[in-house]
């Protein structure tokens, strides 16, 4: 992915992030129903979960 900021695609309220494109990848894990999205950078140093769903 290319991410259009430093939030990984998922900006929470409140916070300030860098307006940088930042390459990175979306995991999806799916466990009794529910979908997780999990957003990183490139690297994998930064990842936060940033969806659920079902």
């Amino acid at each position: 992915m290319q991410w259009s900021d430093a939030s990984l695609g998922c900006p929470q309220p409140g916070y300030a992030y860098a307006q940088v494109v930042t390459p990175g990848y979306r995991l999806v894990f799916a466990l009794d129903g529910t979908t997780y999205q999990v957003h990183t950078n490139d690297d994998g140093s930064h990842a936060v979960i940033c969806e659920t769903g079902r």
